[in-house]
């Protein structure tokens, strides 16, 4: 039979030590992808692969007379490589080289584009939650005038990134690069920074000096990761707010029997809280028929007594299959 919560909690808390354990354990896997320690690591492997790819390139161009590459030109192709900027104006001119670029770019990008994409979610993760900081502190000090909802401070967080490092990109390519000495020397710097940041290098204008490379290569690793965030972001809220939309439209419409027969599943000619909860939510595309399965699936794993909700027995044959899984494990 089942029990009421307090009854369950104290059960709960009875075997606290083992159960937690596997909580603990689940928490820290679902955790896994934004925790500091996985952002060291991603960065560890995101350097190490281009040093590495840098001594190999240089070591590979090295004897070529008229093309030699230096250890800055080496990272500055390995970045530029790995973040499909491309610009085109370094490529390697010995065999050796081109076979060894091509095993870097198949597994670079891939290997690199995951590591600065857990880091790029770890930043963005924490910017999440500076602003809904802000947007409590701002509610707690009730001044009047506007506030500023959670979306609108994503979108103007965006918009300040792209100002930004297009703006610190125009600047400092402008400088670096001589570009001043022409006549469409600001076009050329707004030209080569948008076509970095959004990794299409068209390889026009290329660039000049060792100082602008020196720039470009931590550029082009902070810009292209955090613009490509900025402008997703400008998409997501778009299909956030047509997903309003249609919700609205969902909650606000008339229900014919049909819809009200469909809403049905356990076919008892009854339809509970829970129905009504899992048809309107698959409804508004706020979940799929997929995902609820799934959870109906580990529900009924862990109604281990088949009662149809999760109590202290189901609790207490868990504990027990957990020991018995324990005294397995030590006697081997």
């Amino acid at each position: 039979a089942m029990v009421n919560f307090t009854s369950l909690f104290a059960c709960m808390k009875a075997n606290n030590s083992e159960s937690g354990k596997l909580l603990k354990k689940d928490e820290e896997s679902a955790d896994f992808m934004s925790s500091t320690k996985t952002v060291v690591v991603a960065l560890i492997i995101s350097i190490s692969y281009l040093l590495g790819g840098m001594v190999i390139f240089y070591l590979c161009q090295m004897n070529e007379e008229g093309d030699e590459w230096s250890f800055l030109d080496s990272l500055y192709y390995c970045v530029v490589t790995v973040s499909t900027v491309g610009y085109g104006d370094l490529t390697p001119t010995t065999n050796l080289g081109k076979w060894f670029a091509i095993f870097y770019m198949l597994v670079g990008i891939g290997l690199v584009g995951l590591a600065l994409g857990i880091v790029g979610g770890f930043l963005m993760a924490r910017q999440e939650a500076l602003l809904l900081a802000a947007v409590e502190t701002a509610g707690k000090k009730k001044k009047k005038g506007m506030k500023l909802t959670s979306t609108q401070w994503r979108l103007i967080g965006s918009v300040i990134v792209l100002v930004v490092f297009i703006g610190l990109g125009s600047i400092c390519f402008y400088f670096l690069d001589d570009m001043g000495d022409s006549d469409d020397g600001v076009t050329n710097a707004f030209f080569l920074t948008v076509q970095t940041i959004t990794t299409v290098g068209y390889g026009s204008p290329t660039i000049q000096n060792d100082g602008t490379k020196a720039f470009a290569i931590p550029y082009i690793l902070v810009s292209t990761l955090l613009v490509a965030a900025a402008l997703g972001t400008f998409a997501d809220v778009f299909i956030e707010r047509q997903q309003e939309k249609m919700a609205e439209r969902i909650l606000k419409a008339d229900f014919d029997l049909e819809a009200i027969l469909a809403m049905d599943t356990d076919g008892d000619a009854s339809i509970d809280m829970a129905e009504f909860m899992e048809y309107m939510l698959v409804r508004m595309n706020k979940v799929s028929k997929i995902d609820i399965e799934k959870v109906k699936s580990q529900f009924r794993e862990l109604d281990v007594d088949g009662s149809g909700a999760l109590d202290a027995d189901d609790i207490r044959i868990m504990q027990e299959r957990l020991t018995q899984e324990n005294t397995v494990q030590a006697s081997l």
